[in-house]
């Protein structure tokens, strides 16, 4: 009887120690499988924006029959919860509510980024989102920064104590601090000599003065405010103020007037040159310049041939199902970078002969009217055609980074680079 016992023991044991090894390889296969993907930099939206923080599942995966959870630092208290096959509003914060979604369309291929609306000051900061399938969960953290452009500067005049006198130049509402440049009537930079002091008001955001030492003689001065945040363009305030002491009006009249000539025609020059780009005609056919784009990208490559013979390589190594995954993993951001400077793209997609000029107005018009949602969705009718369009789309944003280059599109083509470089090695 004993005998018995012993061997039922001994079977049971054996049993118990084979589920344990079991659940535990089970559990090493889950957290070695799954992972929940954000972007490498952070993300930037000016106030009232729309903005769209990425994240997928790694491989990609159905995320409908899942729990994914987007929230800052209360778990309980979420931005957008999604269970159960729907969005779960009750237990969302109210500041958020009726501002974010989720994109249903694309839940079955992994993507579950989350689209914030109409952005506030107080959206600024880090967002986590937890992917939770019952037998394992992973997240991301991804940051928001959120940029205000500060007011018009405005100036006064004040004496110090030791009989000094001194112009100062003041701008608030700005949510970082801005780069200031001080310059005279004859273009000198007076910036060294000038006394930065920042202060946060109730709101979180800054109140800007900075002050110069001036003679008691005539002068111009202007006080340029520039953002110093990452974002390919600068946005910035200017403010001009002429001194006088005992000139004629005449003499005012005539300096303020070339100052305001010379800013005019920076702002002119400046404006023209983003119009170049930005509003470029189409009424001249492909065939007539296209030899004149040829030799402008041959001359750009010559500049940078290792960058975009190297990409063009990698792209090419990709499969389809490979390069249909990229594409549509970092279409937010591609559509982010592109809506600054999409016509450069698409007339190197006509020189490729890959659009036609009707095409690239129909989706102007569409980017013009509906801003980076319009070129998010052109993306998303390249991906859905075959992979010499693809090819040419990353091939086009490559020779784009060498013509204008971008902190944004540099981190998206580099991690493209080294996932290629990753799957050659791995085969």
């Amino acid at each position: 009887m004993r005998k018995e016992v012993k061997a039922v023991m001994k079977v049971q044991k054996r049993w118990s120690c084979f589920v344990f090894f079991l659940l535990h390889m089970t559990h090493v296969a889950w957290t070695q499988t799954f992972a929940v993907i954000g972007p490498s930099t952070d993300i930037f939206a000016l106030l009232g924006e729309d903005a769209t923080l990425p994240a997928s599942l790694s491989p990609p995966l159905s995320a409908q029959e899942f729990e994914v959870r987007w929230f800052r630092n209360d778990f309980y208290s979420p931005v957008l919860l999604y269970q159960n096959l729907q969005i779960r509003p009750e237990s969302q914060l109210q500041a958020y509510k009726g501002r974010t979604s989720l994109f249903p369309e694309e839940l079955m291929s992994g993507n579950v980024s989350l689209r914030l609306q109409d952005v506030r000051v107080s959206d600024g900061g880090l967002y986590r989102c937890l992917w939770d399938s019952r037998l394992w969960d992973d997240e991301a953290r991804i940051t928001l920064n959120v940029e205000v452009v500060g007011t018009q500067p405005s100036f006064s005049i004040s004496t110090a104590e030791d009989q000094q006198t001194r112009l100062e130049c003041s701008s608030e509402k700005w949510s970082s601090r801005p780069e200031v440049t001080w310059r005279d009537m004859n273009g000198v930079d007076m910036t060294s000599q000038s006394t930065l002091t920042v202060q946060r008001d109730d709101e979180g955001l800054l109140r800007v003065s900075s002050v110069i030492p001036i003679k008691w003689e005539f002068n111009v001065f202007s006080c340029l405010m520039r953002s110093n945040t990452t974002r390919p363009a600068y946005q910035s305030k200017m403010g001009v103020y002429v001194f006088s002491t005992n000139v004629s009006g005449w003499s005012v009249v005539f300096w303020l007037s070339m100052a305001l000539c010379v800013i005019v025609t920076v702002l002119l020059i400046l404006k023209w040159r983003r119009m170049r780009d930005k509003k470029a005609t189409y009424k001249t056919k492909a065939v007539d310049i296209l030899p004149v784009w040829n030799l402008r990208k041959e001359i750009e490559m010559a500049q940078h041939p290792a960058l975009t013979l190297k990409f063009s390589k990698v792209i090419n190594g990709f499969s389809h199902e490979d390069l249909l995954k990229i594409t549509e993993y970092y279409k937010p951001q591609l559509a982010y970078v592109m809506n600054f400077d999409i016509s450069s793209v698409l007339q190197l997609l006509v020189t490729k002969r890959i659009l036609t000029n009707d095409e690239v107005k129909v989706v102007k018009l569409k980017e013009e009217s509906e801003g980076t949602p319009g070129v998010e969705s052109f993306i998303g009718e390249v991906i859905k055609k075959d992979r010499a369009m693809l090819v040419s789309l990353w091939e086009a944003l490559a020779e784009e980074f060498v013509r204008c280059p971008s902190p944004n599109l540099k981190g998206i083509l580099d991690e493209v680079t080294e996932w290629g470089e990753l799957l050659t090695s791995s085969y």
